[in-house]
């Protein structure tokens, strides 16, 4: 199982501005586990929830200093700059219509990107990419109307793919394959409709392949199998 990780708690979206997943004091992305592991919903929490916007419209730097942008009819519009306490840069993107609306960026408190993605009408859509702190890509997934939905690939520190797997309206169905930072294959399982099921298939270091019973909780292929550190 990964050290690190999502996606995506919703708590931190009011604290930075444009966060879909959890991410720890360290800096590092973490994954939950268990029954925990990615079964909240998919959040559709605007950039700006929780920021308090100008009076009047025209220029805006909200209150409290954590936004900076233009209203138009009492709703942000264009470009939008996101601030943390001490007054450095931890998100930018787009506004239409009080909506996020293209490309959002989100950066650490040392100007590292940690994610990055497009919204279409206030909802994610698209490839979302989150990236570790030291600028490591560590995973990449796509979302449509909000939902995920298609590919989503989570990597080691070295790059290797640690996970791979498919989601579909916000729900993971068909394969799941776990490799480890070496790039051998770890464990493999099948999802349908968000649920573990048929046989799972795990291979030890030699190469040697036995089969086990789908978990009855959201574990993943490889902590049913063992390998609860790939790296």
């Amino acid at each position: 199982m990964w050290t690190g990780y999502l996606f995506l708690s919703i708590i931190l979206l009011l604290a930075t501005g444009c966060r879909l997943f959890e991410m720890p004091k360290d800096g590092e992305p973490r994954r939950g586990s268990g029954a925990e592991f990615d079964d909240e919903l998919d959040p559709i929490t605007s950039p700006l929830h929780g920021v308090t916007l100008c009076s009047s419209d025209g220029p805006c730097e909200t209150p409290d200093r954590r936004a900076r942008g233009t209203l138009q009819n009492g709703q942000p519009e264009g470009d939008w700059t996101l601030f943390g306490p001490r007054g450095v840069r931890v998100g930018s993107g787009v506004m239409k219509s009080g909506k996020a609306h293209g490309l959002w960026k989100r950066w650490s408190a040392g100007g590292t990107l940690i994610e990055e993605g497009r919204w279409l009408h206030g909802k994610p859509h698209g490839v979302w990419r989150m990236y570790r702190s030291d600028g490591q890509l560590f995973e990449e997934l796509t979302f449509v109307d909000g939902l995920r939905d298609g590919p989503w690939t989570m990597l080691h520190p070295n790059g290797q793919i640690a996970e791979h797997m498919v989601w579909a309206k916000g729900k993971q169905i068909g394969l799941q394959t776990d490799y480890s930072a070496a790039g051998v294959r770890l464990a493999r399982g099948q999802f349908e409709d968000h649920r573990p099921v048929g046989e799972w298939v795990c291979w030890d270091s030699s190469g040697k392949q036995r089969t086990v019973p789908a978990p009855t909780s959201r574990l993943t292929p490889a902590e049913v199998c063992g390998h609860a550190n790939m790296d």
